[in-house]
C-alpha cells in the first residue's frame, strides 16, 4: 500500500492499541515528517514495510525527526512500544533510523524494536533504531535484529550519539552489521553520550574493500 507520509508537524497523541499496519510502501519518507512538542505515539505494530529512498536525508520508518519541547527537559515527546517486523529498506539516504531518523531536545524512544530487518543503504549515519541523537535524547529498552549494510557511521541501535546528555540504555542487538567506517554493534559514533547495560550478538565488520575505518563490538568510534 503506497503511503506518502504526513507532512505536517504531529503534536498530538496516537495510541495504536497494537493494531498492525501491513505491507506499506514508503517512498522517500516515514509515516510522519516531524513529531514535535510533547507528542506521543505508542502501541503500534508495522509488518513488512518497504522503504525506497532516493537521496533522502533524515528518514525513519515511523518519523523522520522527533523533537521535544525546546523550553526544557520536562518534555514528554515519546515513541513507545513500536514494533516493526520484516522491514526492507534500500536506496540512498543519510541519517536513517529504523524507528526515527533523528531524535532531539529531550525526546525518547522506548521499548521498541525492529525484527528480521534488511537495511541496505550506502550513505552515512545509518542506525537500526535511530540515525542521530542530540540535546539529551534517550533510547531505552530497544532491540534490533536483522542485517545492516551501510557506509560511514553505522550502528545497530544508533549511528551517531555524539551530543552530551544523550543516553542509550538496556538495548540489545542480534544482527550482521557491515559498513565502511565507524561501525559499532550499538553505536557507530559515540562522542559525549552515555551507554548503559547494552549487549550485542552477531557480527560487526568493515567492508572488505575498506582500507581505513574503525569497528567495535559496542561502539565503532569513541
Amino acid at each position: 500500500i503506497p503511503f506518502a507520509g504526513l507532512t505536517a508537524n504531529f503534536t498530538g497523541v496516537l495510541r495504536g492499541n497494537e493494531h498492525i499496519f501491513g505491507n506499506l510502501l514508503l517512498p522517500n519518507g516515514g509515516l510522519f515528517k516531524t513529531i514535535y512538542s510533547d507528542a506521543q505515539i505508542s502501541d503500534l505494530w508495522i509488518d513488512r514495510p518497504s522503504v525506497l529512498l532516493n537521496g533522502a536525508s533524515e528518514v525513519g520508518i515511523v518519523a523522520d525527526a522527533v523533537m521535544g519541547n525546546p523550553a526544557g527537559n520536562d518534555s514528554t515527546t515519546t515513541l513507545r512500544n513500536i514494533h516493526i517486523t520484516y522491514p526492507n529498506v534500500s536506496g540512498t539516504a543519510d541519517i536513517f533510523g529504523g524507528i526515527a531518523g533523528s531524535i532531539s531536545l529531550f525526546s525518547r524512544v522506548e521499548g521498541s524494536s525492529l525484527r528480521n530487518a534488511e537495511i541496505n543503504l550506502p550513505g552515512t549515519e545509518v542506525g537500526g533504531i535511530v540515525g542521530k541523537t542530540s540535546t539529551s535524547a534517550n533510547i531505552n529498552a530497544c532491540a534490533f535484529g536483522g542485517t545492516i549494510n551501510g557506509g560511514l557511521q553505522v550502528g545497530g541501535i544508533v549511528a551517531d550519539q555524539s551530543a552530551e546528555g544523550d543516553v542509550v540504555s538496556n538495548c540489545h542487538v542480534d544482527a550482521e552489521i557491515v559498513g565502511r567506517g565507524h561501525v559499532g554493534g550499538i553505536a557507530g559514533f559515540c562522542g559525549r553520550g552515555k551507554m548503559n547495560n547494552c549487549f550485542v550478538e552477531g557480527s560487526v565488520m568493515l567492508h572488505t574493500d575498506s582500507k581505513e575505518g574503525s569497528v567495535g563490538g559496542l561502539i565503532g568510534y569513541l
